[in-house]
């Protein structure tokens, strides 16, 4: 008897204690790092691919205008960037305002050599 009242009673002050503001702070921080941990994992692919088609088409940005050069790093930001601009360019006669001919398909033909198209999962 004596044992299951003290076995109760330390449940009681441990949620007690971890029901406290400051305990709650804690666990809060924790859950945060560990939350930005998972993120960095979860688009460890990503940023490589896109690190990947960065390198392949470096020499090609280089040539660009400026206000090209900005669209083609906006493009480069994301996966999903990627993935709306090469179903929108690449593989219609849509009319690209900033990049055009045979800039245009050497940049698609960038994205593809990469496994930036590749559904996500």
């Amino acid at each position: 008897m004596w044992r299951s009242f003290v076995v109760v009673s330390e449940i009681v002050v441990l949620v007690f204690v971890l029901r406290l503001p400051f305990v709650q702070y804690m666990f809060k921080d924790a859950q945060d790092v560990v939350g930005q941990w998972y993120a960095y994992v979860a688009t460890w692919q990503d940023r490589n691919e896109l690190a990947e088609l960065h390198t392949i088409s470096a020499a090609q940005r280089d040539q660009l205008r400026p206000f090209q050069q900005e669209y083609v790093d906006g493009i480069m930001a994301s996966r999903h960037s990627v993935q709306i601009f090469h179903k929108k360019f690449c593989g219609t006669d849509n009319i690209n305002p900033y990049i055009h001919g045979a800039q245009l398909a050497q940049f698609c033909h960038s994205i593809e050599t990469t496994g930036l198209l590749v559904m996500d999962y």
